[in-house]
């Protein structure tokens, strides 16, 4: 009978534990249908860490440029419903 033991380190529980965040956090992006911030969130994340952002500074610069591509998004779907010209090159 062989015996296998398993040695956890704290760093190999702390990467499991961050694994398991990232993982989470996927999910939810994708239920909330937050495709922009799932893209980018761990760029703005490593950012506001390194320039000690606070969490209200994070939460604020993430939902003024959700805000904001929210409104470009409905801009751009409406332009096709609208009875605009074509351009045409002269």
């Amino acid at each position: 009978m062989t015996v296998r033991i398993r040695v956890i380190t704290t760093q190999g529980r702390a990467r499991n534990a961050e694994n398991s965040r990232k993982g989470q956090l996927e999910l939810l992006f994708q239920r909330l249908n937050l495709a922009h911030t799932r893209r980018i969130y761990q760029d703005l994340a490593d950012r506001a860490e390194k320039e000690d952002w606070s969490y209200r500074d994070f939460l604020a610069l993430r939902l003024a440029e959700r805000s904001g591509a929210s409104a470009s998004k409905r801009a751009c779907s409406a332009l096709p419903a609208g009875s605009l010209p074509l351009l045409q090159d002269h």
